[in-house]
């Protein structure tokens, strides 16, 4: 379980994660930067419907919230995964209740669009896959 030190530090990764997505949008829309508006999920994929993306985001928060079972629950790793992606969720639900749709403003070359809150997703996920270790 994470101790009282690790949770803090879980809230502040994601409180600042949310900051920065919604700034960022924020700027980019206020300056007439180079954006889309994402119906669909990460990376463009279609989503059917907006239930299906609360639910899918509600699902992604507990598994994480009690993967401390399944990981080192002692590690800052493991806590600033959880803050990365449950702060990307968070930042991209907000736009898909507000806008119904995600604002996208990173281009890659032959990559589809994305924002801060997917890469913080991205990010979670591979700190997340980094402390795992199978216990016996």
């Amino acid at each position: 379980m994470l101790s009282l030190h690790k949770h803090r530090l879980v809230f502040v990764v994601t409180g600042l994660i949310i900051v920065l997505d919604q700034i960022s949008k924020y700027l980019v829309v206020s300056n007439n930067l180079f954006y889309t508006l994402n119906s669909g999920i990460a990376f463009s994929i279609p989503l059917a419907n907006i239930a299906a993306f609360v639910i899918g985001v509600v699902i992604v928060m507990v598994l994480f919230f009690y993967g401390d079972k399944l990981v080192d629950g002692q590690s800052k790793i493991h806590a600033a995964a959880l803050g990365f992606v449950m702060g990307g969720s968070i930042g991209n639900l907000l736009d898909r209740l507000r806008l119904d749709a995600v604002i996208d403003f990173i281009k890659l070359p032959y990559w589809p669009a994305f924002n801060v809150a997917d890469g913080a997703i991205v990010v979670g996920i591979f700190l997340f896959l980094f402390c795992y270790t199978p216990q016996a």
